[in-house]
């Protein structure tokens, strides 16, 4: 008798769980987005375009290189309560992602493309059904991160052997604290863009802006307006990016670059264009991504405030040309041979590439 009262009891502990789970279901519901765009519509057209038509879509004279922000709403019979919206990667929320909102609807900026998203609500006790949704399948990946402009992750793009450069890895972008010819030398980035960009996970910071307008003469003394992240100071001069006496900054960044425990990283100088688009120039270029990316990536720097519209010609003129001259049966392996003989070592290169290129992509 014992026995069967114990038994009831469980039962009845079972179903009032049960209750409880099914009723939390029914009083938060997820509005439905199967699709999720990152890029503005003028953004979509081009990468949907062939990589030389960026003119149709950007001059270079305003700035609209930001990603868009999914919106994630749902609908509750709750009042006055605090709620959690939980996204990740996988169905089990393993390094899940929370926002917590007192609204029925979160905007979450720089998701990654080419990816699933689980997410779900939780408030209290109840908690919603698990929904899901899928971004573009573009590879160029652009970022939001407020006040500061064409930023993009220099991963997700196809390399040989079916692999992909690492996502979440290296950020390129404009400067972060304005020139010390502008009246204020503090943080140019906005609290909600260091947010983001401590969100993002950001350890180290790469200046390539020269010593005169980065406000920092004392190497001894640089660091990054951001408290926590770590700063390397690589000054280039912008005319020429490519030029000799840039040679030293270049190794310096390369030298950051091999070592794992900096990563993630974002390298920039003032407009995120010449000088930042030489550095990933090399980047991308080493490890493996195609002439056409490259080429993509380099003009995409026209839906920022560039001021004079950036040209096809000129990246090959720059780079492309000069880059051909070297040893190599592949872009790639000229490429390796052209940075070393700038003065990086090839076991940094190695490393490099190691760090970068883990990410297998498999078919669907």
């Amino acid at each position: 008798m014992k026995r069967n009262f114990c038994l009831n009891l469980l039962l009845v502990g079972l179903l009032v769980s049960c209750g409880n789970l099914s009723s939390g279901k029914e009083i938060i519901s997820l509005d439905t987005i199967d699709h999720f765009e990152l890029h503005s519509e003028k953004q979509a057209y081009y990468l949907n375009d062939t990589y030389d038509s960026i003119e149709k879509y950007a001059t270079g004279r305003i700035d609209a290189s930001n990603s868009n922000s999914v919106t994630l709403s749902f609908k509750t019979k709750l009042k006055d309560k605090s709620f959690r919206v939980h996204l990740s990667e996988n169905e089990f929320f393993v390094n899940e992602y929370v926002v917590e909102t007192t609204s029925n609807q979160v905007k979450i900026p720089n998701l990654k493309t080419k990816t699933k998203y689980y997410w779900k609500v939780s408030c209290d006790e109840y908690e919603s059904k698990v929904s899901y949704f899928e971004t573009c399948h573009h590879d160029l990946r652009n970022l939001y991160i407020n006040r500061v402009g064409n930023c993009r992750d220099l991963g997700g793009y196809s390399i040989e052997n079916n692999s992909l450069v690492k996502v979440g890895m290296i950020f390129r972008g404009s400067k972060i604290a304005y020139n010390t010819e502008e009246e204020d030398v503090s943080a140019l980035i906005s609290k909600n863009g260091i947010k983001e960009f401590l969100r993002l996970g950001i350890k180290t910071q790469i200046d390539l802006r020269s010593l005169d307008s980065n406000g920092i003469i004392d190497d001894s003394k640089a660091h990054s307006v951001i408290d926590g992240v770590g700063y390397v100071q690589a000054p280039m001069d912008y005319e020429n990016p490519q030029d000799p006496s840039n040679y030293p900054s270049v190794i310096k960044v390369f030298d950051a670059l091999k070592d794992e425990s900096n990563y993630p990283i974002f390298f920039h100088c003032s407009q995120g264009t010449d000088r930042t688009g030489y550095i990933a120039f090399l980047i991308n270029g080493l490890l493996g991504v195609s002439k056409e990316d490259l080429y993509r990536d380099y003009l995409f720097s026209n839906f920022y405030k560039v001021g004079d519209f950036r040209t096809l010609q000129a990246v090959k003129d720059k780079y492309i040309n000069q880059i051909e001259e070297f040893e190599g049966t592949s872009f790639k392996e000229k490429m390796f041979n052209y940075i070393v003989s700038i003065g990086v070592k090839e076991e940094t290169l190695n490393k490099i590439i190691n760090i970068m290129k883990v990410d297998q992509f498999i078919a669907k």
